[in-house]
């Protein structure tokens, strides 16, 4: 099924055609505020702009002073404690990776999101990565990356 709106461009005043779901939603140039004229245009213009920064995950062992306290025993009761009300019958989202497995093993990692919502690290999103036979844990954080000079910011990715 597909979704489509009569717009106006926020930019141009031109009237067009809004692809919400369906055939054509994807394309670069669909935009729910801009006609394709106007948002090739400021594609155009963003792609000539280099990025600065990104998002990357960074092991909290590279960062001993910053977390020094967080273990796997204190990750999964943070974990229990934003799952808990799933038993009071609500729906709580958690982030997922997709699994990897090992052909050669026959093992398995998960990888999930653990979201802190209290104390010192409250607001902090760390992510889990777990192997089903190899006691390897790996534990991330979300950082800030600068892509001019190469190297970390030791920012929080919000």
């Amino acid at each position: 099924m597909t979704t489509q709106a009569e717009k106006r461009c926020t930019h141009c005043g031109a009237f067009y055609v809004y692809t919400g779901s369906g055939h054509g939603c994807l394309e670069p140039t669909n935009d729910p505020h801009w006609c394709s004229l106007c948002k090739r245009a400021v594609l155009d213009t963003l792609a000539q702009i280099p990025r600065h920064f990104e998002c990357r995950y960074r092991n909290i062992a590279e960062m001993p002073e910053r977390f020094p306290d967080v273990t796997l025993t204190q990750l999964l009761e943070w974990e229990r404690a934003q799952l808990a009300p799933r038993n009071e019958g609500r729906i709580i989202g958690q982030r997922i990776w997709p699994a990897l497995f090992n052909i050669k093993t026959g093992d398995s990692q998960t990888t999930r999101e653990i979201r802190v919502s209290e104390g010192p690290y409250r607001g902090t999103n760390f992510r889990l990565s777990t192997w089903r036979t190899d006691p390897e844990v790996i534990i991330e954080v979300p950082m800030e990356y600068d892509l001019r000079q190469n190297t970390w910011t030791n920012a929080p990715w919000p």
